[in-house]
């Protein structure tokens, strides 16, 4: 199965999915998911990205 371009960028980087949850909507694996990313050169958040956007937001 191709997962669609568009799609991947909509739930990852808009919407803030997980690979994961990414994966589990598409029913595909997250392996599938990091390599279609991989080809698409859709860089990868680091670890802890969601801790740090809440403290970043104004309060």
């Amino acid at each position: 199965m191709l997962v669609p371009t568009d799609q991947i960028r909509q739930l990852y980087e808009e919407e803030g999915m997980s690979l994961q949850r990414i994966a589990d909507e598409l029913h595909v694996s997250a392996h599938t998911i990091q390599r279609r990313m991989e080809d698409l050169g859709i860089p990868r958040r680091q670890k802890g990205w969601r801790a740090a956007r809440r403290t970043s937001s104004p309060a």
